[in-house]
């Protein structure tokens, strides 16, 4: 509350945070399972909107939890200590005249009373000058949705646990970036979800439904088979499912044919009538319209189009997936999914200094947290920058490997690609060691003289894998230090006044570094009109229960090295024939641990021997139980046990001991046979040569998947790219563009200090756990008084399980 502000009403603050779009918005996508009641409470905070010198007195977080903050009636539990247990969450509002602040979701810190709170929260503020217009989207449409709003949905749904952002893969080089699952994530860059930028669609996607529980499994279809599958649209379910995921690779489908926003007319979705693909938090561009490179505006006009769509196919060489056979009716969508068995060959791709929840680069503060602070810990203590009277240390937050998974580990060094000023020094972690589609974060420090002027150091970073490949991204160092926290210059794209050429030379960097005379850059190739070919059929799958009787083998458009390509004239993805044999349950999501038989077993990490994990069944000797009679309390049979004869132990003996027991589920051995431990569960968490595992026979039903071994093929003679049956041709495929060769870097300026100050950088949402959900309504008198603007509304939310 600033004392030169006149506070909103709590009636004029619910008719915009919960006013009935907002919540008509939250039940469509909650499937009514989300209530938020608002308890607005008030807080003086006795001093005006404005520093003395003009600045705006609260914009971050950490202003507030700089403040000494009075008790308020009404927010707290009897002690004084904590929020009350029926709320489950805070919304800090500054109420302001002209003041914007960052939003942020997370750990708040606060004073209050003399006390020392914290709680999770929502900071947001609330500019009272600002005039309230709904938001257009790209089409200039309107939304029927202000700013604040939206900012408001997409703050919750952080609170509510949703730990990132719906990003997307930018692809904007397609003849070098032919598999789009290696091309960048771009933060915010879904433009069709909430949890995106949502410039041109307001709604949200099935997979934060699902992990929020406000899907169920019954609303969800698991693909783990090649198969035809169907669904309803998301936004106008019927009976079947609403979406797919592809088992193991968390990859989403689904289908739209309205925006979640009451208002918002989604026409963007007349050039979308197929199926969005998402593989994590990262929509993925299924309809390839142009090989073009691209900026970002043109990158912009690529997304309109994203879905998968009738006559395509959308090919995942990394993961041995192919999509296509798309078909739609007005209530239903109908797709096939080929499992190849097979992934791509090994090709090294450019390293990705990636952009996530926290953007590339973070700045360690002084309580910055425990992972952070290990990862920077080796760096602060080294003696490069022991010297320095003045020193910073910063996070790659995401240094990652996008080579394809059938490539071995990449050592990974981080080096300094442009001049730094005389005087100073940088300095990196040591080389890490990185498994394709894998990703950790990086130290790096600078070291700098105690007469440096304050101003803007812009540098160039750049990440290197042991096969030369490199790339390299623009980071900032502002100084003073003091002016540095955590999200301070953390977004190379938010830059403002970046030197052009420095920029360029950057840019330039990705190519093989010098020193590595075998280094080879990706292959280039693209055609937007690539037919897809290949003459082979894969074998007929097996007869699975999700086949309704029939089974299934596929095109591997082996010749296809790119992610998409059109199904021609009659050419499918599927083919399909009725089942001969007898129907298996679908196989078990691992097959190296899931039991092949009903006989006795050992189990294996890896294909490593190990010991059982969990609980002895007689640890302690269990005095009294017949099953623990002569067992050590250590949990191991003794010398005496009636299962040890004069040549050791008898296993049939201990394996009948065993099944006579529903307790126990198997037994450790160790490898040379002299001890034995019942145990209470048979699986390994770790692989150990001194110790075996061994489980006792399944009961009848008691596996309801097939399980066909490590040793055996999910889908048998996957790999088909050799001889096959033949199959009607396809029409051949468009030549591919001819590459352009990449620039070399030219040299990179000394960065010039600049003294003016930077614009106030907005923080990235900070996510917190997902609480467990429990149905509450709290009803609090409103004790705010005349004046009091910085409003303080407790959320009690009742979530229900569809």
């Amino acid at each position: 509350s600033y004392s030169d502000v006149q506070a909103p009403t709590a009636e004029e603050v619910a008719s915009i945070y919960n006013s009935a779009k907002v919540t008509e918005f939250i039940a469509k996508v909650s499937s009514s399972c989300l209530t938020v009641e608002f308890v607005p409470l008030a807080m003086p905070l006795g001093v005006t909107e404005r520093n003395d010198d003009g600045s705006c007195r609260v914009v971050q977080m950490e202003d507030l939890e700089a403040m000494s903050l009075p008790l308020v009636a009404g927010w707290l539990d009897d002690s004084g200590t904590a929020v009350r247990s029926e709320f489950f969450g805070t919304v800090l509002m500054p109420v302001s005249r002209s003041c914007t602040t960052s939003g942020v979701t997370g750990w708040a810190k606060l004073s209050v009373g003399g006390t020392n709170i914290e709680t999770t929260a929502i900071f947001m503020g609330h500019v009272l000058d600002f005039v309230p217009i709904a938001v257009k989207n790209r089409w200039d449409e309107d939304t029927g949705f202000l700013g604040r709003q939206r900012t408001w949905i997409h703050e919750l749904f952080h609170l509510l646990g949703f730990g990132y952002h719906s990003n997307a893969r930018k692809c904007v080089d397609p003849p070098a970036e032919r598999d789009v699952l290696s091309c960048p994530s771009y933060e915010y860059g879904d433009y069709y979800d909430v949890m995106g930028k949502q410039q041109f669609l307001m709604g949200f996607n099935a997979r934060g439904r699902y992990n929020f529980g406000w899907l169920g499994k019954d609303n969800i279809t698991v693909i783990q088979v090649r198969g035809s599958y169907t669904l309803d649209p998301l936004d106008a379910p019927g009976t079947g499912s609403v979406a797919a995921v592809v088992a193991g690779k968390d990859l989403w489908l689904e289908w739209r044919v309205a925006s979640d926003a009451p208002t918002e007319s989604g026409s963007v979705l007349t050039n979308n009538q197929g199926l969005f693909v998402r593989r994590w938090n990262n929509l993925l561009d299924a309809s390839l319209e142009s090989c073009d490179g691209k900026d970002h505006e043109a990158w912009e006009v690529e997304m309109q189009k994203v879905t998968l769509g009738p006559g395509k196919s959308f090919v995942l060489r990394d993961l041995g997936l192919l999509l296509g056979d798309v078909q739609r009716t007005s209530a239903a969508m109908t797709f096939s999914a080929h499992f190849t068995g097979a992934e791509a060959p090994c090709e090294p791709q450019f390293p990705e200094i990636s952009t996530g929840l926290f953007g590339e680069w973070q700045y360690v503060t002084a309580d910055a947290t425990w992972s952070t602070e290990t990862t920077a810990a080796p760096l602060k203590a080294s003696s490069e920058l022991s010297g320095f009277a003045r020193s910073t240390v910063h996070i790659m937050n995401g240094l990652a490997s996008r080579d394809t998974r059938s490539c071995a580990a990449s050592d990974f060094t981080v080096s300094l690609e442009s001049e730094l000023p005389a005087g100073w020094a940088f300095v990196a972690g040591e080389a890490i060691t990185l498994p394709p589609s894998t990703s950790k974060p990086f130290p790096f420090g600078f070291g700098i003289p105690s007469t440096a002027a304050s101003g803007n150091y812009d540098f160039c970073i750049a990440a290197t894998s042991s096969s030369g490949l490199r790339t390299a991204k623009l980071f900032r160092l502002q100084l003073p230090e003091t002016d540095l926290e955590w999200w301070t210059n953390n977004r190379p794209a938010s830059y403002s006044n970046v030197n052009e050429t420095l920029l360029a030379a950057c840019e330039a960097l990705q190519t093989c570094a010098d020193g590595f005379p075998s280094c080879k850059e990706p292959a280039q190739n693209c055609s937007a009109d690539l037919a897809c070919s290949g003459d082979a059929w894969s074998a007929w799958g097996r007869c699975w229960t999700s086949g309704a009787g029939k089974h299934f083998r596929g095109k591997d458009f082996c010749a296809v090295t790119q992610s998409y390509c059109n199904l021609e004239g009659n050419a499918q993805l599927l083919d399909e024939e009725p089942c001969t044999d007898t129907e298996l349950a679908l196989p078990c999501l691992d097959q190296s641990t899931c039991r092949v038989g009903f006989n006795w077993e050992e189990i294996f990490f890896d294909g490593q021997s190990g010991g059982c994990n969990g609980a002895d069944l007689c640890s302690g000797g269990a005095s009294g139980d017949p099953i623990c009679e002569k067992v050590y309390s250590s949990g191991d049979l003794m010398w005496d046990h009636r299962c040890k004869g004069d040549s050791g132990f008898n296993v049939s003996c201990i394996q009948e001991l065993c099944e006579t027991d529903e307790r126990c589920g198997g037994y450790t051995r160790s490898a040379d046979g002299s001890a034995y431990w019942l145990k209470v569960d048979a699986s390994v968490g770790t692989a150990n040569a001194n110790y075996e595992c061994w489980a006792k026979p399944l009961a009848p039903g008691a596996q309801s998947c097939t399980c066909l071994g490590p040793d055996s093929e999910v889908f048998p003679n996957g790999v088909s790219c050799g001889p096959g049956v033949p199959s009607p041709p396809t029409p051949p495929p468009t030549p591919s563009p001819t590459p352009s060769p990449t620039p070399s870097p030219t040299p990179s300026p000394t960065p010039t200090p600049t003294p003016t100050p930077t614009p106030t950088p907005t923080p990235t949402p900070t996510p917190t756990p997902t609480p467990t959900p429990t149905p509450a309504a709290a009803s609090v008198s409103d004790s705010r008084a005349p004046g009091m603007c910085l409003a303080l509304c407790a959320l009690a939310l009742g979530l229900s399980q569809p």
